[in-house]
């Protein structure tokens, strides 16, 4: 059973296993998807029993499966129903997620073990500890600090109580956002968590909420919207120490191929475009990067933060974008139409309002304003200003996770640092 489609490469696997009699089963709009269960439908997998929620606004394909097993229930709940949180609202609304999570989900019995899709209850418990506290959160919160899992140990009724979003009819709630109508206390609080400033890690950042690129996220948040404030003015009065040595050997960097140089796209922003491609790509033959269904291209540039984030600007532009990626209505888009709609929308989205000199100075805070590439000493001199103890770690990882692995000592490039940040949700 999958949950929605951000898991799609899951799908394919399971779809190439070659078993016709083997239910793949899913929202309608995921790939390799034999079976769609409707609305509170229900089926047997032996002697348990499930039902499907259908839960629309992380994807509108989502789908919740509530099991039950004699006595004993659970509800797997993918990336709509988070402990002491919820997904983002990629495809859908306020109005969506209240009714998937205090109507559908909270019909649901208290006594129902949740199994979110993913652990994020760390970064959610500070974000919902800001907004209110009662004796549910703060023993959630003590938990979350003693237990490095935390999925399937909390139930439907706990969720009543320490989750802000399924409590948007509490005074308390209402009161931190401002809002007393439902639908507009989650829209408010939605925002608040794409815009907290604190999670697990105590670094400054929007929390997860279902993408990658979290670690930037959490250190670049907070870090860049401090440019002219007194953050930049202690990095002058204290500048960095040098160690003596000669500078580690750089490893390669990542070359350009033919279509990004024709196109103007750097090597980082080429590997986004490709990562987007492919994640919703499936298989044709003489076409080597697969193709794009058509469904999907909307998805290929805005659902994954860490591909693209360049949604078209309206309707019209989609209609656009898909009579050039598709003029024959075969059902699918190929690689090189969409690379070059995304090297337009790279170049109209870097036009605008200076974008690149908002880079080069966020990147110049990053390095003291000395040439890149920032370094893993530049990173541990960010951490210490904004006073912050950062694993050694977890910053080495920010380093390979924006350049792709090419090594610590290589460090991170502008072109990459844009990437990163984009996929970060700092800046768009």
């Amino acid at each position: 059973m999958c949950r929605f489609r951000a898991h799609d490469q899951g799908r394919k696997q399971l779809s190439e296993l070659g078993t016709p009699k083997l239910d793949i089963i899913g929202g309608k709009d995921c790939v390799g998807v034999t079976r769609t269960p409707d609305h509170e439908s229900t089926f047997k997998l032996g002697d348990i029993s499930i039902r499907a929620v259908h839960t629309p606004c992380h994807t509108q394909d989502s789908i919740c499966y509530y099991l039950e097993d004699g006595n004993d229930r659970a509800v797997f709940t993918g990336d709509t129903l988070f402990i002491s949180g919820c997904g983002r609202f990629f495809e859908g609304t306020a109005e969506e997620m209240h009714e998937a999570l205090n109507k559908r989900l909270a019909a649901l019995p208290n006594d129902t073990v949740v199994y979110p899709g993913h652990e994020y209850t760390k970064s959610n418990v500070k974000f919902t500890a800001s907004v209110l506290e009662n004796a549910a959160i703060k023993k959630l919160r003590d938990f979350a600090e003693a237990n490095t899992v935390t999925t399937g140990k909390f139930t439907m009724g706990d969720e009543k109580e320490h989750n802000v979003f399924m409590r948007v009819e509490d005074p308390d709630v209402q009161r931190a956002t401002g809002k007393t109508d439902p639908v507009e206390v989650m829209a408010a609080l939605r925002e608040m968590k794409n815009n907290f400033k604190r999670d697990a890690t105590g670094l400054c950042g929007g929390g997860s909420d279902g993408g990658p690129g979290d670690r930037w996220e959490q250190l670049g948040a907070c870090w860049v919207p401090a440019v002219g404030e007194n953050v930049q003015q202690a990095i002058v009065e204290d500048p960095p120490k040098r160690k003596s040595g000669g500078a580690a050997p750089a490893a390669p960097k990542t070359r350009q191929s033919k279509l990004a140089k024709e196109h103007n796209v750097s090597a980082q922003e080429e590997g986004e475009i490709r990562e987007a491609f492919g994640l919703f790509a499936e298989p044709m033959d003489g076409e080597k990067n697969g193709v794009l269904p058509v469904d999907d291209v909307k998805s290929a540039f805005i659902e994954t933060r860490s591909a693209l984030g360049i949604p078209p600007s309206s309707p019209a532009e989609l209609r656009e974008f898909l009579s050039i990626l598709d003029p024959d209505s075969d059902g699918y888009a190929t690689y090189e139409p969409f690379f070059a709609i995304c090297a337009l929308k790279f170049h109209s989205r870097g036009d605008a309002g200076g974008h690149r000199d908002e880079v080069d100075e966020a990147f110049r805070l990053f390095t003291n304003g000395q040439e890149g590439p920032i370094t893993l000493a530049h990173l541990r001199r960010v951490a210490a200003v904004l006073k912050e103890d950062v694993d050694e770690e977890l910053l080495k990882d920010m380093i390979l996770e924006a350049n792709n692995g090419a090594g610590v000592a290589r460090g991170v490039e502008v072109d990459e640092f844009d990437g990163v940040m984009r996929s970060a949700g700092v800046w768009r």
